[in-house]
């Protein structure tokens, strides 16, 4: 089969390699497509052995080997990339998303971007009528920004800002509104996505830092949660510090390297910092019924598909402020 491995820094090759077989409680599932995560690239920034990533993936069951758990071969699944033991006690919480022996397809196992990928039984979900392979695989964002969601409580009436309008901070206002937030604001130097934004609900407010450094646009509004998803070098962490209001959370997703931040203004406003990673299957099962059910956009925010032959295109392009969220089909 063809497949897409990682063979550099930001340097995808397509080359040949053996169809994978299954075991015993597995699935191999024939990729429909795969979506770039923003996980994709910042793993992409380091050296490392060549392998196949992609973790937002959705297909056919092509074969199934062990407890089919209902699934039959012929179905169209999307893939719950977080594989947990089950048995640990954060799994016994329902905190399965810390899970002691927890692995990521895409990241610890051969990923999507490919012909074919094996996955275990209890990872698949079934696509919902209507919903294209494409959109599916944007569950797993979706999940992410459920489960960071719950991890706020009751969102009611608060004002909210979210630094980033990518993948997940235009999933992001889209939950805080459905949610109950007052006013919602996102900042983000790509204006291209401040206008998708604006194309989810009018109501939203954005701010674009190269034209407005000093956020005249959201002046005066008291911020009682914060949403960090800009991540690498950006400023926003330490601004979201200073901006919240006392008493704010300020939830921290995108991956960034250590940062600096007012531990005075931090202290004596009782501000709280908190981590969010993944999300649980419970998320999971509720992003995959959402797209299903229409509650959400995606499609707005599917702005470019490739084939898997051009998958170095597609990665450029996911890098570019030009594009939300770039998918990758194998033909």
């Amino acid at each position: 089969m063809k497949a897409g491995f990682l063979v550099g820094i930001y340097k995808m090759q397509v080359k040949e390699t053996p169809k994978p077989t299954i075991a015993d409680g597995e699935a191999l599932i024939a990729i429909s497509a795969c979506g770039i995560c923003g996980s994709d690239i910042h793993d992409a920034a380091r050296a490392q052995e060549p392998r196949i990533p992609g973790h937002e993936f959705s297909g056919t069951i092509a074969e199934i080997r062990g407890d089919a758990l209902g699934f039959k071969v012929g179905e169209q699944v999307v893939l719950d990339p977080i594989m947990r033991c089950g048995q640990c006690s954060f799994c016994k919480q329902g905190k399965d998303h810390l899970c002691e022996k927890m692995a990521v397809i895409g990241c610890q196992t051969p990923g999507g971007f490919a012909e074919f990928a094996v996955v275990p039984n209890k990872n698949m979900r079934r696509i919902p009528a209507g919903l294209s392979p494409e959109l599916a695989t944007l569950a797993d964002p979706l999940a992410v920004t459920l489960h960071a969601a719950d991890i706020a409580g009751d969102i009611k009436g608060k004002n909210c800002l979210v630094y980033g309008a990518g993948t997940l901070g235009l999933f992001m206002i889209q939950v805080l509104k459905m949610r109950g937030a007052a006013k919602v604001a996102v900042v983000d130097i790509a204006q291209e996505r401040l206008e998708v934004a604006k194309k989810l609900d009018p109501s939203f407010i954005t701010v674009n830092p190269s034209t407005d450094p000093q956020y005249k646009a959201v002046e005066g509004i008291n911020f009682e949660l914060l949403i960090e998803l800009a991540g690498g070098s950006a400023p926003t962490l330490p601004d979201a510090v200073n901006r919240g209001g006392k008493d704010c959370l300020i939830l921290l997703i995108a991956q960034r390297a250590p940062t600096e931040i007012n531990c005075w203004n931090f202290m004596f406003g009782e501000k709280r910092l908190q981590g969010v990673f993944g999300q649980t299957a419970k998320n999971y099962k509720q992003a995959v019924e959402m797209l299903g059910k229409g509650e959400i956009n995606g499609k707005a925010l599917l702005t470019h598909v490739f084939t898997l032959d051009k998958v170095q295109e597609a990665y450029d392009m996911a890098r570019s402020p030009k594009s939300v969220k770039v998918v990758v089909k194998p033909k």
